[in-house]
């Protein structure tokens, strides 16, 4: 297996997949396990790298665009595999709250939801004197499809290396200080903010993960261990110390970035161990991973469902009943997409086969065989 051609290839590279449905069953842990120090302890460790690990790879996989034509073409398909699915869920959401609320102003109503798709913030947030609802978990459709798009656009303009290096961090600096002062739409200041680790993501195209693979999870668990206890020790806040995209929280600037970075490095080269001395173990894994957009959806929308995994006061029953309710959902939904591909693709086929020639190629069929004669 190598693990460092994974946008040249045109395949998709296991231990990446398996990385993925890692750390997305970290996500669903993360979002339940809550109460109690530990629990913030242990919440905050995986949330050091968690959603960065996402951008990171998100990069790692990009075959970055060589022309405009090229960049136009990504841009639009990433629109529609990002952009999109976030909006039938939003809808979707938005239609359910309906059954909660009586005598709808239509007005006020759509107002407020076309204001929050816009600004796709995960929390609450004022601008001005207007109160805009959050999407929760969608900000991360809407910082990824920016940032992924901002970089591609970047490293097509720039062509000396220290050019998109300093445009980078440029960006971070931006979006850090916009955060500060206010909230961009479509949360393009995470995006800004999330510039280097794209770049990171960039970076490892060219590192020899797989060769060396031991030597380099020895170090980044070093790095992210030491990393996070600093930043643990120095704020002294088990609830605050780690880096938040969603609520656009950057501690210890740049240390956050060190710890993402050998966080997600030290997830990698575990999944690499996994993927070549368990291929069969890791299976179920690497379904997710190959299909993680889909679980991601259905996690964003099971707060619909929230009394089902509530139930109990235990958090690490909530977290097993949440987590088997999530994955028999996503399992069920991608049965059914596939279902339906497969239906399109069928029908596809059989109308290609059955479709007569038109009227000017059977006279040229004709000419060909008189003249053949």
């Amino acid at each position: 297996m190598d693990a460092n051609l994974a946008d040249t290839t045109g395949k998709r590279i296991d231990w990446i997949d398996l990385a993925k449905g890692i750390n997305l069953i970290f996500v669903i842990v993360c979002h339940t396990i809550t109460k109690g120090d530990t629990a913030q302890i242990f919440r905050g460790t995986l949330y050091t790298f968690q959603m960065p690990l996402f951008f990171i790879l998100s990069a790692l996989t990009f075959k970055l665009s060589a022309d405009n034509g090229q960049f136009i073409s990504k841009t639009e398909k990433a629109f529609k595999r990002l952009i999109v699915p976030a909006l039938l869920v939003f809808a979707f959401k938005s239609a359910v709250s309906l059954f909660s609320v009586d005598n709808i102003k239509w007005a006020v109503f759509f107002a407020k939801k076309i204001n929050s798709f816009f600004y796709g913030s995960a929390p609450i947030i004022h601008i001005q004197e207007a109160e805009i609802l959050g999407v929760g978990m969608l900000w991360f459709f809407f910082a990824l499809f920016a940032g992924r798009t901002l970089f591609d656009y970047l490293h097509l303009k720039l062509k000396e290396e220290r050019q998109l290096l300093f445009a980078v961090c440029a960006c971070a600096c931006v979006g850090i200080m916009a955060a500060k002062i206010q909230y961009l739409p479509l949360s393009l200041d995470i995006a800004l903010a999330c510039m280097p680790f794209f770049y990171f993501g960039y970076y490892l195209k060219s590192c020899k993960i797989a060769e060396n693979n031991r030597k380099i999870a020895v170090i980044s668990a070093l790095i992210w261990i030491a990393s996070a206890m600093f930043c643990y020790f120095y704020i002294g806040d088990c609830r605050s110390f780690y880096i938040n995209l969603a609520v656009r929280r950057y501690p210890l600037i740049p240390i956050f970035y060190i710890c993402a970075m050998a966080g997600t490095l030290f997830v990698s080269c575990c999944s690499i161990f996994l993927t070549d001395r368990f291929p069969k173990s890791i299976k179920p894994l690497l379904y997710i991973g190959k299909n993680s957009l889909y679980l991601f959806c259905i996690h964003a929308m099971d707060s619909l469902y929230k009394n089902i995994w509530r139930i109990t006061d235990s958090s690490i029953c909530s977290c097993i009943i949440r987590l088997s309710v999530d994955l028999l959902l996503f399992a069920a939904l991608v049965k059914t997409i596939e279902l339906i591909k497969n239906r399109a693709d069928k029908s596809s086929a059989s109308e290609s086969r059955v479709q007569p020639p038109l009227p000017e190629q059977k006279s040229e069929a004709a000419g060909c065989s008189k003249g053949s004669a």
